[in-house]
């Protein structure tokens, strides 16, 4: 019986290791209360149960599947290592040291008859509310105007979804029309690296 208690907890120690260094190998960005790091594999659990929420997807493509999950991860490990060196990224709560979602850039070859980058979004809904998603956000903003060197975001944001209109605002990026995004229209915020800079130095 000892052995077997001692097997367990070397067991539970091992996992809380291994959980420990998914969170802190790959990250990309620190902020006070989050890391942002690269999407794992070992992340499909919590990212199916985030695609699967219809509170979390109400605006976008609707509820996604365990497949459809891993076919995301697969398309963000690539746009990290094999496409634009970017991509959607892990936002991890560093008091409870777990994935509440993500936020990052993905890349569209025409928008609205340009090429552009997206600074998107979704986090799981018993961490809304905390201001996580304001900070992941300007996060990521200040890492692309700043290591990335991008010249413009922009942002595609539902009318409906006053919590993303108010941290794309936050983030210096500002209504400038409609666009339409596989066969749905929706709102286009947008903001020059310059307009960026200036609402990242507002606290």
């Amino acid at each position: 019986m000892e052995g077997w208690r001692g097997a367990r907890a070397m067991g539970e120690c091992f996992l809380r290791s291994a959980a420990a260094v998914l969170h802190t190998c790959m990250v990309i960005i620190t902020t006070e209360r989050l890391l942002l790091r690269q999407v794992h594999i070992g992340d499909l659990d919590v990212f199916t149960a985030l695609f699967a929420d219809p509170m979390v997807m109400r605006f976008g493509p609707g509820t996604q599947d365990r497949a459809w999950t891993q076919r995301w991860i697969s398309g963000c490990l690539e746009d990290y290592h094999r496409t634009w060196g970017f991509g959607l990224w892990a936002v991890v709560d560093r008091a409870q040291a777990a994935v509440i979602g993500f936020c990052g850039l993905t890349y569209y070859h025409e928008l609205s008859g340009a090429p552009a980058i997206e600074l998107g979004y979704r986090l799981q809904v018993s961490s809304w509310g905390h201001g996580f998603g304001r900070e992941a956000a300007r996060a990521v903003a200040r890492h692309s105007i700043e290591v990335l060197t991008l010249t413009r975001l922009v942002a595609l944001i539902d009318a409906e979804n006053q919590r993303s209109i108010r941290v794309a605002r936050d983030c210096g990026l500002k209504h400038i029309g409609e666009t339409v995004l596989r066969g749905v229209s929706t709102g286009l915020y947008a903001a020059p690296r310059a307009e960026i800079a200036l609402a990242l130095a507002r606290p």
